[in-house]
């Protein structure tokens, strides 16, 4: 077992107690923050120095451009993200070009001077623009067949399938 510290001064009478102004607390105090802060100073002139060297570019093509995509999204809310990686964009030199619908623009239109920022620093290239054009291609819309419908198509296509449905005696509900 170890031994336990024994007190020199048991039996001794112990010296008054002495008296600290509030300006020496408050003194000592300064000075605790003082080195805190030098300590901080310190550490951001180191970072800076580390992200002043200069970094290998990113070259700048499809592949690269899809996996930017993807980890800019990473950073957004779940729902901009997946907006974010449904874009197909195209290079054009150094502009990024996304085509999307008026309904998206107005969605992405908050997050689009930190999207260009996040590209330009993921390829350290600040010539890179992110321009974003309005499609207004209209999706052509589709509608449910009813079976009977559906039936009728495929008559058109192979008129023998009346001829099939009746050997096989076959009714549509």
């Amino acid at each position: 077992m170890p031994k336990l510290p024994v007190k020199e001064n048991v039996g001794k009478p112990i010296a008054p107690p002495i008296q600290i102004e509030i300006a020496e607390i408050i003194e000592a105090a300064d000075a605790a923050v003082q080195a805190k802060l030098e300590a901080a100073k310190e550490e951001a002139i180191e970072t800076l120095a580390e992200v002043n060297e200069p970094k290998t570019a990113v070259e700048l093509n499809d592949v690269n451009l899809k996996a930017a995509m993807h980890a800019f999204a990473a950073t957004l809310s779940p729902s901009t993200a997946a907006l974010v990686k449904m874009f197909i964009p195209k290079i054009v030199v150094y502009d990024i070009v996304v085509s999307m619908q008026k309904a998206n623009i107005n969605l992405v239109e908050p997050i689009k001077v930190d999207w260009q920022r996040y590209l330009r620093d993921y390829f350290s290239n600040r010539e890179i623009t992110l321009v974003i054009n309005e499609d207004n291609t209209v999706i052509a819309q589709t509608r449910a067949y009813t079976q009977r419908e559906q039936l009728d198509e495929i008559v058109k296509e192979n008129p023998i399938v009346i001829d099939l449905m009746k050997r096989l005696n076959l009714k549509l509900k």
